[in-house]
């Protein structure tokens, strides 16, 4: 450590940055994002399920952005809908992971709310959807949706019927 600040004082004081230019290094350090028509059109077709609480499937070749659109969507309508309560997140993103059972798809709920993920799988289901009622979660977005079990997907019928009625 003393050999670090020796070196420094031999190149002399370095002035911390203004915050100008702080927020410019923030902003050059975050990973590219570059909003196309095609992910415009996008928004506005998952703003529109979510307004008419509808299901969606987006379909599209591998590596095509399906992912980075999904996030960057649930994030602005998150950002734009949090206000005081720091409670809501009514867009939750979750990715399944390969042969996802139920135990695991109401972890990645929960984890996404932040929530405790221990115990059996009922007391998973309860805990999860009590917390997207809590959130009021409007939209759950499960990417790589294909990796679900076949009997999973009883529960995330449960789930769409329960946020309906929400």
């Amino acid at each position: 450590m003393t050999d670090a600040i020796s070196l420094a004082k031999q190149f002399g004081v370095i002035e911390e940055p203004t915050p100008e230019i702080q927020a410019q290094i923030e902003r050059l350090s975050r990973e590219p994002y570059l909003e196309l028509d095609q992910v415009k059109r996008c928004h506005a077709w998952m703003y529109e399920l979510v307004i008419s609480r509808m299901t969606g499937l987006l379909v599209g070749e591998s590596r095509c952005g399906k992912t980075v659109t999904c996030k960057a969507f649930a994030h602005s309508y998150n950002k734009s809908r949090q206000g005081k309560a720091q409670r809501i997140k009514p867009v939750v993103y979750i990715q399944i992971p390969k042969n996802c059972g139920s135990r695991d798809f109401f972890i990645k709920i929960l984890k996404a709310l932040n929530k405790p993920s221990n115990g059996t799988i009922s007391d998973l289901r309860e805990r999860a959807l009590d917390s997207l009622e809590i959130h009021q979660v409007e939209m759950l977005i499960i990417d790589e949706a294909n990796h679900l079990k076949f009997e999973t997907f009883s529960d995330v019928r449960h789930i769409y019927s329960m946020m309906m009625i929400i």
